[in-house]
């Protein structure tokens, strides 16, 4: 996965490596003692679960992680797992926000520009010449038995 990494385009790389953020907040967010704000309101990590809401960014952090890794494996269901993955985490906001009882409507233009950027890399990832050289060249490598 290494290789596959480097053959990456610079951007693909970078929209990779994020795929292991909401993972890695995840995470952090099973440690006891301390508080997570939640659109600026503090709550413990007890309520951050029992609500749903750590539950919810544990759904979106797999999802997102399973598109790094079939990305990385250059699967031609990297790209479309990507882009639910980002619709994943656009709508999870305002399910957090009802989760935790917190105020998110003043946050609905994230909402929208979020859904702006979901639909700009989805078109890069699929009209890139380099991206579609990178998952072609796996299929490529595929026919001709890894060789």
């Amino acid at each position: 996965m290494g290789k596959n990494f480097m053959a990456m385009p610079p951007l693909l790389k970078l929209l990779t490596a994020t795929t292991v953020g909401v993972p890695i907040f995840c995470i952090a967010s099973m440690f006891p003692h301390q508080s997570i704000s939640v659109f600026g309101q503090q709550i413990t990590v007890s309520e951050w679960w029992s609500s749903g809401a750590g539950l919810t960014t544990l759904v979106v952090g797999v999802l997102m992680l399973a598109a790094g890794l079939l990305m990385l494996r250059r699967s031609r269901y990297g790209r479309p797992a990507f882009i639910l993955g980002l619709i994943a985490v656009s709508l999870s906001a305002p399910l957090i926000s009802y989760l935790t009882e917190s105020d998110f409507p003043a946050k609905v233009p994230s909402l929208l520009s979020n859904l702006v950027v979901t639909v700009l890399i989805g078109l890069y990832l699929y009209k890139s010449r380099a991206i579609q050289s990178y998952f072609v060249a796996d299929s490529t490598t595929a026919r001709s038995g890894g060789k």
